[in-house]
């Protein structure tokens, strides 16, 4: 049976590019859905937003002020994911993040 995938955040005309290369059933959001993870299994909003339906695969691809939570249940569910839900959580909380590159980013200079 083909893959569900869910284009989560990109443009509409890149989505209608994916959708044309992919042969399986797909969801499209320009924006946060509702999702729901349970027993393993990720369910996002219908395009339409009427029910969840599963999906296999993700791909989300953009930044939005409320998608903390899409990006916790999407580590959590652990799934086949673009991009990295876990590494994007940690850019979100944007001082965490600095301090930690900061770690990584050493220069001769003092400042």
């Amino acid at each position: 049976m083909a893959k569900r995938l869910a284009v989560i955040g990109v443009p509409k005309t890149i989505f209608e590019a994916i959708q044309s290369a992919h042969t399986g059933p797909i969801i499209y959001h320009a924006m946060v859905p509702k999702i729901l993870v349970s027993k393993g299994q990720l369910f996002v909003e219908r395009s339409n937003g009427r029910g969840l339906l599963p999906v296999d695969r993700v791909l989300f691809y953009g930044i939005f002020e409320n998608d903390f939570d899409l990006l916790t249940g999407l580590s959590i569910w652990g799934g086949d994911c673009y991009s990295n839900p876990v590494a994007l959580m940690n850019c979100r909380l944007k001082l965490p993040c600095l301090a930690r590159a900061m770690q990584y980013s050493r220069f001769a200079s003092k400042r």
